[in-house]
């Protein structure tokens, strides 16, 4: 599947956002810039497990009108020491969102990236990569029950995630938010794919890219309200892989500004998913 044949999904998504309820509100707009780094510090590929350490980053900035968000990130990789294959690239992306409101408590993400730099998708540090994912989210925007003066917004999602090599990987987790602090658990497990990156025959050009893997992800991180309209999260995970994945850890800081006062319960509403 080339890049061009996924353009009509993402522009699929920009004009199904005019069918949400929450495309009649008063526009409200927002801007977020969000900084990660990752970790890998092992990974199981195939029946091995390669003694490799890279890092990797990523910026990501975004600009949003109510539901909907584009942008465009870029993420660069090094390695930290002689490990196995890997080559270490910049990638450029474009960012499409959409979150469709069904219920206060219930909403469709859309979303999709668009590679714009070119990638060796033969090797494990390729930089950019063009999918397109959708997710059912739901969250508790009031609160069920309480500690001290907060209450508990408890949160889950599901969904797909489908990238140009049509490798479809099915995607799920939980979370609880409670003043600020937000602790999810997820799951990645591809349905499709090569088993193997070593023997992956006419796939070895997009081996890692087409990957059949699966893996578990915990997550902390903290919401702080700076004011009526910006919020700064900082964010911890792990990932733990069961096949075909690395095993890293990742620190984000994600600063976001509306133009406007927060609603209450947005923030919480928000962090359903990672």
């Amino acid at each position: 599947m080339k890049r061009t044949q996924l353009v009509p999904v993402l522009a699929t998504i920009a004009a199904l956002a005019t069918l949400s309820p929450a495309s009649a509100a008063p526009p409200q707009f927002s801007t977020s810039l969000q900084e990660t780094a990752t970790l890998i510090t092992g990974a199981r590929v195939g029946d091995r497990k390669p003694d490799i350490r890279f890092l990797r980053n990523e910026v990501t900035a975004l600009v949003g009108i109510n539901q909907a968000r584009a942008g465009v990130s870029w993420q660069y990789a090094t390695k930290l020491r002689t490990t196995d294959p890997g080559v270490p690239e910049h990638g450029v992306m474009l960012h499409l969102r959409y979150d469709f409101v069904l219920m206060p408590w219930m909403r469709v993400e859309t979303a999709g990236r668009l590679a714009i730099s070119p990638s060796n998708q033969a090797q494990p540090l390729y930089a950019s990569d063009t999918d397109a994912q959708i997710k059912l989210a739901v969250s508790d925007p009031d609160g069920v029950g309480r500690l001290g003066p907060g209450a508990f917004h408890p949160s889950g999602f599901a969904g797909v995630i489908v990238n140009k090599h049509l490798r479809v990987q099915a995607v799920a987790g939980v979370g609880l938010w409670w003043m600020g602090i937000n602790v999810h658990g997820s799951a990645v497990y591809a349905l499709n794919g090569v088993k193997d990156p070593m023997t992956a025959g006419s796939d070895a050009d997009v081996a890692f890219a087409k990957l059949r893997d699966a893996s578990i992800q915990a997550s902390i991180a903290y919401d702080s309200q700076l004011g009526a309209s910006d919020t700064l999260r900082a964010e911890v995970r792990h990932n733990f892989p069961i096949f075909n994945a690395g095993r890293d850890w990742v620190v984000g800081l994600t600063w976001k500004h509306a133009f406007g006062p927060v609603a209450p319960g947005a923030v919480a509403t928000e962090a359903a998913t990672p």
